[in-house]
């Protein structure tokens, strides 16, 4: 293989080794999560290693939002959501800020052994006192469709006949990425697939909510007969997205 740089540039050719001149690689050879996608600003880069969940918890019955070593992505420790048995039983974990400066966001999520009887959502929400603006990504592994929420309420199909591996270690990167000052959405990712969704315009309706973002993940359980679980890694959002 060529080692060092091209001739035009300032460094000397090496003769062991090889030139790095992308620092977002240098970052992730370093230890850095954000190894997926790495567009955007990062604002949060959550590797749930600390002793303390840094998340707000919703969910119904006796749901459960827990740091856990049983399949992890990076380091020790992922979250583990489980939404008890029956369907439409959620589990959540959310965070509120204070309203970021670019309106053009980013969340993005790993996901492990994610059942074939239950959904995964990404939320984002921007509410500027009056309204709220809703970005919605969801995975269906029952009917296997990935789909957004589009300003009408509705629920386009993006993608079909979508199965992933359900295995300890083995994590899925999930990502979404809304534009909120056009009120479009820009892009989804999943798996190794990235999809153009900027055809579909973001939810909107009236909410007196005060001036904030908020960023969710949410497990649905869609089985009257076994609880949901799914193991979450490397939580990561940014701004100013191309």
């Amino acid at each position: 293989m060529s080692r060092g740089s091209p001739d035009f540039s300032g460094h000397t050719v090496k003769t062991t080794g090889a030139a790095l001149e992308d620092m977002a690689d240098l970052a992730v050879r370093l230890g850095s999560i954000v190894e997926y996608d790495r567009r955007g600003d990062v604002v949060i880069a959550d590797d749930f290693e600390a002793p303390v969940l840094k998340w707000n918890v919703n969910a119904d019955g006796a749901g459960t939002a827990i740091l856990d070593s049983t399949s992890v992505k990076l380091g020790s420790q992922a979250v583990k959501l489980t939404a008890v048995v029956g369907e439409d039983n959620e589990t959540a974990i959310y965070k509120d800020l204070y309203t970021l400066t670019s309106r053009r966001m980013g969340v993005e999520v790993s996901f492990s052994n994610f059942p074939r009887d239950a959904e995964l959502f990404i939320y984002i929400y921007h509410y500027d006192g009056t309204y709220k603006y809703q970005a919605e990504a969801r995975f269906n592994h029952v009917d296997e469709r990935l789909r957004v929420r589009d300003s009408d309420g509705t629920l386009p199909v993006i993608a079909e006949d979508l199965i992933f591996p359900i295995a300890n270690f083995c994590f899925i990167p999930f990502k979404l990425v809304v534009d909120f000052s056009t009120e479009q959405y820009v892009r989804i990712l999943l798996g190794n697939t990235e999809y153009d969704v900027s055809a579909y315009g973001s939810y909107k309706e009236v909410d007196a909510t005060s001036v904030r973002d908020t960023i969710q993940v949410r497990l649905r359980n869609r089985s009257d007969s076994v609880a949901a679980n799914v193991w979450l890694d490397s939580l990561i959002l940014t701004q100013n997205e191309p």
